[in-house]
């Protein structure tokens, strides 16, 4: 029975266990320290319905200890490794494979959907056409996100203007803005 466990001699085996069990899984320690926190608590009122004295002391005297010392010497401590390697968790970006992939793709659904335009429902076709301005210019993604219909349409009107931006372009840059 697990209430044999929850007695104040063992707490301190508990505490350097789930410190060594915190390198393979925060998560688990941290939920470890809860159930045994409520185990604790059960054996108390287990021994308050049963009026053994001993049974409630144990728990309580656990329950004492834990709420002393748990918060320092394993919660804290845990909570701050899962930050820690939160923000060093590395960034994958995708390849340009995949983000060609996903231009064709945002292509033949633009396509589409102006063959099915005749419905009235644009919310898709203005939903795909923000992606394929994202995905031409992902480095400037909140500018293209904030772009406006009327900048759409002003920047449309004079496109045989911007020849002499375009001759400044990277050629990958150049073709990608062919299209």
């Amino acid at each position: 029975m697990l209430s044999e466990f929850v007695v104040p001699i063992y707490y301190d085996g508990f505490v350097d266990a789930v410190i060594e069990l915190r390198q393979e899984n925060k998560q688990l320690a941290i939920t470890l320290g809860y159930y045994v926190r409520k185990l604790a608590v059960l054996k108390r009122g287990e021994g308050i319905r049963r009026r053994d004295s001993v049974m409630r002391t144990e728990g309580q005297d656990f329950l004492d200890l834990y709420s002393s010392s748990w918060g320092e010497t394993v919660m804290s401590s845990t909570l701050r490794m899962q930050q820690k390697e939160k923000l060093n968790k590395p960034i994958l970006l995708p390849s340009g494979d995949d983000i060609q992939k996903l231009a064709k793709f945002i292509d033949s659904e633009i396509k589409r959907e102006l063959e099915l335009s005749g419905k009235n429902n644009h919310a898709k076709l203005q939903k795909l056409l923000l992606s394929a301005l994202l995905i031409f210019n992902k480095r400037r993604p909140q500018e293209v996100a904030s772009l406006t219909v009327g900048d759409f349409r002003a920047g449309q009107a004079t496109r045989d203007d911007r020849s002499d931006i375009l001759t400044h372009l990277p050629i990958e840059e150049q073709t990608i803005s062919e299209r």
